[in-house]
């Protein structure tokens, strides 16, 4: 029999977007943003909060909607702002949703000109240890799906020259290979910043 899984999880995407910190900082600080780069197939809508940036201490409540088996499960979420330092970075903490806990933080670092985005998650499964087990796979799964995206980034207006889509170094031809097998923590497109990507390469 499987072991329980640990009590906390941890979860880890980057990516790297030709944007200075302050730009993408600006964009992702602003609730109204939100609902609409979530996957189309995980929508969440902002009932409280969209209407201003975020700042230490302010909170967000969520609508979020999952769908799966033709099951359509709706729950409210509230998040809270507890790290916040602009332009890099800020943590979103649950306090009230379906975790025992759960933050995300997102952390902007300046890089060959532009800015290396790093989504981290800890989170603690619901229930006892058999439920957390039971539930293990498929919200990981889920969370995976969030998160990632496998595709290359949202068509840009004006495409690179020759020259400037060649890799500066080491960390972009990993970017740019990441179809092949790598450490655990991977340089992805994540759903949620697939449009984000095209807002902010026609901005």
């Amino acid at each position: 029999m499987p072991s329980p899984p640990a009590a906390l999880q941890r979860k880890q995407y980057q990516l790297f977007i030709d944007r200075a910190p302050e730009a993408v900082f600006a964009f992702l600080v602003n609730g109204q943003n939100h609902a609409r780069l979530c996957p189309a197939e995980m929508p969440e809508e902002i009932l409280s909060g969209a209407n201003a940036e975020l700042a230490d201490g302010s909170r967000l409540v969520v609508r979020a909607k999952r769908t799966e088996l033709a099951l359509t499960i709706e729950r409210t979420l509230i998040w809270e702002v507890a790290e916040y330092h602009p332009p890099l970075g800020y943590a979103l903490r649950q306090v009230e949703g379906p975790f025992k806990s759960w933050i995300h933080r997102r952390k902007l670092t300046p890089f060959t000109g532009g800015t290396l985005l790093a989504d981290q998650i800890e989170y603690v499964l619901p229930g006892n240890p058999f439920v957390a087990l039971a539930a293990h796979s498929f919200i990981g799964a889920n969370m995976d799906k969030y998160y990632q995206h496998q595709q290359k980034p949202a068509k840009q207006t004006n495409p690179p020259t020759e020259e400037q889509s060649k890799p500066r170094n080491d960390l972009e031809r990993i970017h740019q290979h990441r179809h092949e097998k790598g450490p655990a923590v991977k340089f992805m497109e994540a759903p949620e910043l697939k449009e984000f990507l095209h807002f902010i390469t026609q901005s």
